[in-house]
């Protein structure tokens, strides 16, 4: 793409055709191809603070915009606009308390799309429509170029209310400041 220039893995075949969210609700964003990055796309802030959830993260509003933006320069339509449920409130424990339907080219990986273990970040609401496991992590343990953000927030056991989850560069669980540098390892759907 000119930008980011960096090798994408395949993470899952049609993980997002006829699923059911957090929420309940049914939504199909169709069959395609579940990819990310091999390696982190730079360091970037979560955001400033959690108060409006991942939804509110200058992560989602404008970070992953623009690398979106690179990437339809080489994918085109190909690159799929998802429905995806997002954390947009927290509540005084810290944990994410709300969620609301929007629509991204770009998200940022939930903690069980990796792990296989949901709700476990604080709740449901840290999941969203990510609610799947991803096939590639049934086979391999990740190993990343850096540390790389999540979604979800730890909730009081995270300190307080500016942390955010991380994968540290052995694939573990983590959290820090939601205003520290990270690595950006964002997942796309293509077809």
């Amino acid at each position: 793409d000119g930008i980011y220039n960096k090798t994408w893995i395949i993470a899952g075949f049609d993980m997002e055709h006829n699923r059911t969210a957090s929420d309940g609700t049914v939504y199909d964003n169709g069959y395609g191809i579940c990819l990310i990055p091999k390696n982190s796309l730079g360091n970037y802030k979560w955001g400033n603070d959690t108060i409006k959830g991942y939804n509110g993260s200058t992560t989602h509003t404008s970070t992953l915009p623009a690398v979106a933006n690179n990437l339809k320069k080489v994918l085109g339509d190909h690159l799929v606009l998802r429905n995806v449920l997002l954390s947009s409130a927290r509540d005084s424990s810290w944990c994410a308390s709300a969620y609301t339907w929007t629509t991204a080219y770009c998200t940022l990986m939930s903690m069980g799309q990796v792990t296989g273990t949901f709700a476990s970040n604080s709740n449901k609401y840290d999941d969203g429509e990510a609610n799947y496991k991803l096939p590639l992590f049934n086979y391999e343990r990740w190993n990343f170029d850096a540390e790389v953000w999540l979604r979800g927030f730890p909730g009081n056991g995270g300190g307080n209310f500016y942390n955010v989850y991380f994968l540290t560069t052995s694939g573990d669980p983590s959290y820090d400041r939601c205003d520290t540098y990270k690595g950006l390892l964002p997942l796309i759907y293509i077809r």
